[in-house]
């Protein structure tokens, strides 16, 4: 799974249960009528806030079971979302995003890719494609610092405006993989660039999931901002398991 989607599916997955890729599986049929839309506050919620989250129709994410909503996960074809990146909505086809972003080039077989600056940085930001509906789109900062405390500013410049947008996030705060350093004065700042630290915070709009990481990468910190349709999640997460068997 490359860097540019597995923070996506990451933030998917802490909103989602486990077996949201199963609704795709073959057989799988959305329920129609007043009685498959499910109220999301007929139980106590166990499931991490996935209870309550809705998709700007109504549909909630959950059935009253707690297993994924397959009218949430299965959208129809025809399927825009109100949400999505700027001017590109959510199901989306390639075409489509082609007219909205006339710079926006092809990578190959996966999507379209396009150099500029994003919020006040030089980014690279990458249109990622299933069945050839828009899924997720992921920006990347180009900026070279010559120190990790210029990093961390624009991370906390963009979490701010975030903040402003979309709220309270789902989570936020720092992970640390190795704690050597987490005492030490500047200790945040040198454990980024290594590797050993990284700092992230997730929204979810019920259409959409905002992932914004800082992490370590080639001795500098890399930050992304990953925005990915939470609808078409489970064709996203299908599509990458059978990349992924494919690759064995």
């Amino acid at each position: 799974m490359s860097g540019v989607f597995g923070v996506c599916v990451v933030a998917l997955l802490a909103s989602a249960p486990a077996d949201v890729a199963d609704v795709v599986s073959p057989g799988a049929v959305a329920p129609s009528g007043a009685s498959a839309v499910a109220r999301a506050d007929a139980a106590p919620d166990t499931t991490g806030g996935a209870a309550s989250v809705r998709a700007a129709d109504g549909t909630p994410m959950l059935l009253e079971s707690g297993g994924p909503n397959p009218a949430f996960f299965l959208p129809p074809k025809g399927y825009r979302s109100p949400e999505g990146f700027q001017t590109a909505k959510w199901g989306m086809t390639e075409s489509e995003v082609r007219k909205a972003f006339p710079k926006a080039q092809a990578v190959d077989d996966k999507g379209l890719f396009i150099r500029g600056d994003t919020a006040g940085l030089k980014t690279d930001t990458f249109f990622h494609f299933v069945d050839n509906r828009l899924v997720s789109v992921g920006v990347q900062s180009r900026e070279v610092h010559l120190s990790a405390s210029q990093y961390v500013a624009d991370f906390k410049r963009i979490r701010a405006l975030l903040l402003k947008k979309y709220g309270p996030p789902v989570t936020d705060g720092e992970t640390w993989h190795e704690s050597l350093l987490k005492d030490t004065p500047d200790g945040l700042h040198a454990a980024l660039v290594l590797g050993h630290a990284e700092l992230g915070t997730t929204w979810n709009t019920g259409e959409t999931i905002i992932g914004l990481t800082a992490k370590g990468k080639e001795g500098r910190v890399a930050l992304n901002i990953q925005y990915g349709s939470s609808r078409l999640m489970a064709l996203f997460l299908q599509q990458i398991q059978a990349s992924e068997v494919a690759d064995l």
